[in-house]
């Protein structure tokens, strides 16, 4: 019986036959330079909304290094890092953050070198492993696109795969290498590792299929095209040139645009009305300093004369953007180029309560307290609201950001609440004077303080006995 073998095959059973019979074994010792310069790239899109803090980096060599003529890191060789900072993009337009380190190299020898950012060693030695590259101010040499998106207010941090960085060896290294013998007749080979993300996706190699990721093969040494194909998913691409040693490549697959464009869009956000050219204002807010918190943070804000504000708030990057307008007892405050938008309604008791959203659709409770300025506020407010109507037996409905329940005023000063995680029932108590109204919960674990608004509905703070504190409302239901 005959059997037919392809050419690489054979060339491939020769080469390791020669290298098994003509070297092995035979090595010789080199070193390579502390300050050598490596180009790597970066393997996978990185994003602070997604990544985690230590969490493992794929990179690759981008051009082998050689000494002399010998080959000490071959292109494609695996470089590690890790995520040295991980932040999600945040509410009132601030984005996010993203950063990474380098710090070792695989040399052909399979012998790990440590890197730096930086060609000449300063004092200390390296800042590889605990600084990230875009804090170290390390050169961005090559990119596809905008590698760092850090362009949009409220948007992710995100460096995208392909990113090349120039990185250098933090000390003389010597390694074994094969002995010239082994490029005999073309017997060089070498060994490519190939995975990707996500796993399962088909490999070609030089235009054949040879597996599926995770993949370990042995090819012959010298240039080669990889690529890395999934269905719904961009085909990833590249050119490698082995030189005996193990190379490694991780393809970080993007979603196929053609897919996505049958995925239902979303409608995009209604636009921001215009910017008011005049509004009148509820007596003394011009000039007025208030203190501005909600679940996240406390700051100071002042309404200036003309219409504009002054933020004291470090995350506010374009403070000439923000504005105010108010008519009767409505306060509207636009914050970052109306990036985000604040009603609020001043309160019997003086206090701005309201409601905060986004353009990503983003929403939030706040409360804003006079701290200086504006004592004609509250007395001013107070003339138009009518008075608090009797709470002895009238039922309301309590809410707050973690859902909303019943609660009935008794006579006699107690509560009632209709909240199942209410263990202790017979020790809620409540006391009303003028637009105030206190709730005391869990035998005084955690006190609600409101006073009525002019709609008639309740809003408040609450606060327990650890510190915590947060926004709610009450709307009358029954008697």
């Amino acid at each position: 019986m005959t059997m037919n073998a392809s050419p690489r095959i054979v060339r491939l059973a020769l080469a390791v036959i020669l290298a098994s019979h003509l070297c092995f074994g035979q090595a010789a010792q080199t070193s390579i330079p502390e300050g050598t310069r490596i180009k790597v790239r970066l393997e996978q899109s990185l994003s602070g909304d997604s990544a985690q803090e230590g969490q493992h980096v794929q990179l690759s060599v981008v051009d082998e290094v050689k000494v002399g003529d010998t080959v000490v890191i071959a292109q494609g060789a695996n470089v590690t890092g890790q995520v040295t900072l991980a932040q999600p993009k945040r509410r009132m337009g601030r984005t996010g953050k993203i950063d990474f380190s380098i710090e070792r190299v695989t040399a052909v020898d399979q012998s790990y070198i440590p890197l730096r950012y930086t060609a000449n060693r300063t004092e200390g030695g390296s800042t590889a492993i605990s600084t990230g590259v875009l804090t170290a101010g390390i050169a961005i040499v090559f990119f596809p696109a905008a590698p760092i998106a850090l362009l949009r207010r409220g948007k992710e941090a995100r460096i995208e795969a392909g990113t090349v960085f120039d990185v250098f060896t933090d000390q003389a290294h010597t390694l074994s290498v094969p002995a010239a013998t082994a490029d005999v007749a073309g017997a060089r080979y070498a060994k490519l590792d190939v995975a990707s993300t996500p796993a399962g996706a088909d490999v070609e190699l030089d235009g054949d299929f040879v597996g599926s990721t995770p993949l370990e093969l042995e090819l012959e040494a010298g240039a080669h095209e990889v690529v890395v194909k999934k269905k719904g998913f961009q085909p990833w691409r590249r050119s490698l040139k082995t030189s005996g040693a193990t190379v490694r490549i991780s393809a970080d697959l993007e979603p196929d645009s053609a897919v996505a464009e049958d995925a239902p869009v979303a409608s995009p956000a209604p636009a921001a009305p215009a910017a008011p050219s005049a509004a009148p204002a509820p007596p003394g807010l011009d000039g007025t300093r208030w203190t501005y918190s909600d679940s996240e943070e406390e700051y100071e804000i002042e309404f200036l004369q003309g219409g504009r504000l002054r933020v004291g708030q470090a995350a506010d990057t374009t403070p000439d953007d923000d504005t105010w307008e108010a008519g009767g007892d409505a306060v509207t405050l636009y914050r970052n180029g109306r990036y985000v938008t604040q009603d609020g309604k001043i309160g019997g008791d003086g206090v701005i309560r309201g409601t905060a959203v986004n353009e990503r659709g983003e929403t939030w409770s706040f409360e804003m307290r006079r701290s200086e300025g504006g004592e004609g506020v509250a007395s001013a407010h107070a003339a138009t609201v009518s008075a608090p109507p009797s709470l002895g037996g009238t039922r309301w409905t309590y809410s707050d950001s973690d859902g909303e329940y019943e609660i009935e005023f008794l006579p006699d000063g107690r509560l009632r609440v209709h909240q199942t995680a209410d263990t202790t029932p017979d020790d809620d108590t409540w006391e009303a004077g003028g637009d105030a109204v206190t709730l005391y919960r869990n035998d005084r674990y955690a006190t609600y303080k409101g006073g009525f608004d002019g709609d008639g509905v309740i809003r408040g703070t609450a606060v327990n006995k650890k510190g915590k504190t947060w926004s709610f409302e009450m709307r009358r239901s029954g008697r």
